[in-house]
């Protein structure tokens, strides 16, 4: 129950960091925070379970994901492909141990 709580927070987080700022604001929270905390959670559990390459992998993929939408034109990527990547990331292994 506590890896599922984890997990969820973890999915949470990553939504909502990539809300608009007017949203969060309101809400009364700070994107950089979030960030902050997320990176913390994913990097923590991650390095746990000692698995360097897809610490990497979140780090690059949510640095991606959140890179000004005109500098990732620019560069030549869509960040919400990103935020589905990511998101398959974290979603693949849980359907996987669900599923058996």
């Amino acid at each position: 129950m506590l890896r599922f709580g984890l997990i969820f927070l973890v999915l949470a987080l990553c939504i909502s960091i990539n809300l608009p700022e007017g949203f969060l604001a309101r809400l009364g929270m700070d994107g950089n925070i979030l960030f902050a905390t997320l990176i913390a959670l994913v990097m923590a559990g991650l390095i746990a379970q000692q698995q360097i390459g897809v610490v990497v992998l979140v780090v690059v993929l949510t640095i991606g994901a959140n890179i000004p939408e005109e500098m990732a034109l620019e560069i030549g990527f869509d960040p919400d492909y990103l935020m589905i990547a990511l998101g398959a990331v974290v979603l693949f292994p849980l359907i996987s141990r669900l599923s058996t």
